[in-house]
């Protein structure tokens, strides 16, 4: 799949609800918490947003990192009522297959975000041309619990190598940017819209350059989990890249339990949706979002109170 530069998506968010005020025009949670993701993402830079946006409406508002699998757990167990994850995350969980040690069912879409696609982006002094060149060098991925530690590891396995093949370090993005620019480390990986401010920064920083994914890879990939899609970092995306860069990726949700309030749903996506500008802003992948498209969640059904604000503007029938 193949997205124009300026069609990526963004985002998500958390929330801890509390019972609905009387009338639907005034109901709101009272409380709002943004399970995001790791410092330095895109999404804990639109926690930060949404958390001021929701701030502005009169409701106690934060956001706390967090990442794809993690977030879909503590969701699920009820200690918050929202979390940003991915699809690709969704599919797992609603399968129970690893790490999540049974199918998780109770988990319902408010909106798809963004478009992430895997960067791994190595400098051009480390020689590294291909990932089997990465056996036994130092290098930053996502600690246990993000998506973007997974999505490397299956995409190691396509190589044929384990992450411990790798001297590997584990932390932010923020921690693994900082280590590639200070030469700790000869590369960097994370699940990311384009652009991803980490490798924005890094790549303007020092001369670099993005991995590909073969076509071959993409099928084994595929077979590890149907939730990963091909995709393209179009060339321009950052300095020094003057061509296309094939990988794969999957797409961001904003997803509540199924037991949330249909007041409370609505509210927060209406929130959303009837100020899409101000989301927009909050980072660079959001800049072309839309309400079709975030009405678009792939692995679960819509909550009811976001279909009901979806068809009151005409993007549902």
């Amino acid at each position: 799949m193949r997205f124009p530069r300026k069609t990526f998506l963004a985002g998500a968010a958390g929330l801890l609800a509390s019972p609905a005020l009387v009338g639907k025009a005034t109901a709101r949670p009272a409380q709002l918490t943004f399970l995001t993701g790791p410092q330095g993402s895109t999404w804990y830079a639109i926690g930060g947003g949404l958390a001021a946006m929701f701030s502005g409406q009169g409701v106690r508002a934060n956001s706390e990192v967090g990442g794809a699998i993690t977030n879909i757990i503590q969701l699920a167990r009820g200690d918050v009522e929202v979390g940003f994850t991915f699809s690709a995350a969704l599919g797992m969980a609603t399968r129970g297959t690893a790490p999540f040690p049974a199918p998780i069912p109770n988990l319902r879409g408010l909106m798809m975000f963004q478009v992430s696609m895997v960067h791994v982006l190595v400098t051009q002094a480390s020689g590294v041309t291909r990932v089997e060149d990465l056996r036994g060098q130092p290098f930053a991925s996502q600690a246990p619990g993000n998506l973007s530690q997974v999505a490397f590891a299956d995409l190691l396995g396509t190589a044929g190598l384990r992450e411990s093949d790798l001297r590997l370090s584990r932390g932010s993005q923020t921690h693994g940017g900082d280590g590639v620019k200070d030469r700790r480390f000869v590369g960097v990986t994370a699940l990311s819209g384009v652009p991803g401010p980490m490798f924005m920064d890094v790549a303007t920083s020092l001369p670099s350059r993005l991995l590909s994914v073969s076509d071959e890879q993409m099928a084994r990939l595929r077979e590890v989990n149907p939730g990963y899609s091909r995709m393209i970092i179009p060339a321009g995306s950052y300095p020094g890249q003057d061509q296309d860069v094939p990988t794969f990726g999957t797409t961001a949700l904003i997803l509540v339990r199924e037991d949330m309030p249909d007041d409370d749903a609505y509210f927060i996506i209406k929130t959303i949706g009837d100020r899409l500008d101000d989301f927009r802003g909050m980072a660079a992948p959001n800049a072309f979002l839309t309400r079709q498209i975030m009405a678009r969640v792939d692995g679960t059904d819509l909550h009811p109170g976001a279909v009901r604000y979806y068809r009151e503007v005409g993007v549902l029938s």
